[in-house]
């Protein structure tokens, strides 16, 4: 279980994005969005330490005004085509040469804003429960769409056209709230999910919102407006 191990929160957030500028800044109820991602983890019950991971010295600054720790990542880690566990491996040896080893990452990336700590903490929970079944755990939210495909012009359903969503069958997909690794696998440079992925399901509608768009960000300044004033 948890309570032996050394847990250690990363918010990967990169100073460049495309969709939209400064996203990981960008405001959402009077608020940068980072913050949220930082309000949540500081409130686990698990997590022993947290860090934002950025190659932005303007993130760095937001992630210490509100309470995290700040790891100054290289710009080689932090480009498009850059892979997470490049900027896991970076934070994981920064903190192990100050004497703090954690046994498993918890990645919380700032672009879902909504995600709880009570979920961070069942997520934590569950893939400290399993690990030796899982090499890491992603949340994943359930779908029941009428998709197909066309051919030759014709579309053809995955099922029979006309089904009812209660016949459907269920579809996952990643929805990124939360990731839980072993820091052994990241060190080792081993392939970050590994071929045993324990999903956990988000069923929230609100924590599932990936910030991508600016279509994301009104929706989501729309759901903030509904949060208690607590939040």
């Amino acid at each position: 279980m948890y309570q032996n191990k050394r847990i250690l929160a990363v918010i990967p957030a990169r100073g460049g994005s495309k969709g939209i500028p400064k996203k990981n800044l960008a405001s959402l109820g009077g608020r940068p969005l980072l913050c949220y991602s930082i309000d949540s983890a500081k409130k686990s019950r698990f997590i022993d330490r947290l860090v934002v991971s950025s190659d932005s010295e303007e993130i760095l600054a937001v992630a210490a005004e509100y309470g995290a720790e700040s790891i100054r990542r290289p710009g080689a880690l932090a480009t498009d085509r850059a892979k997470m566990d490049g900027a896991l491996r970076h934070a994981i040896l920064k903190l192990q040469k100050s004497g703090f080893a954690p046994d498993l990452v918890v990645v919380l990336q700032p672009t879902s804003p909504f995600r709880t700590a009570e979920t961070i903490d069942r997520a934590i929970s569950a893939f400290a429960d399993s690990q030796r079944r899982f090499d890491a755990l992603t949340a994943v939210s359930c779908l029941t769409p009428k998709i197909g495909h066309i051919r030759s012009g014709r579309y053809i359903p995955a099922g029979k056209v006309g089904m009812q969503r209660q016949e459907l069958p269920a579809w996952y997909k990643e929805c990124g709230t939360v990731f839980v690794f072993k820091t052994q696998n990241i060190l080792a440079q081993k392939p970050l999910f590994g071929a045993r992925i324990l999903p956990f399901v988000v069923s929230d509608g609100r924590e599932i919102l990936d910030i991508d768009t600016p279509h994301d960000l009104d929706l989501a300044e729309c759901l903030c407006a509904k949060l208690p004033k607590t939040v």
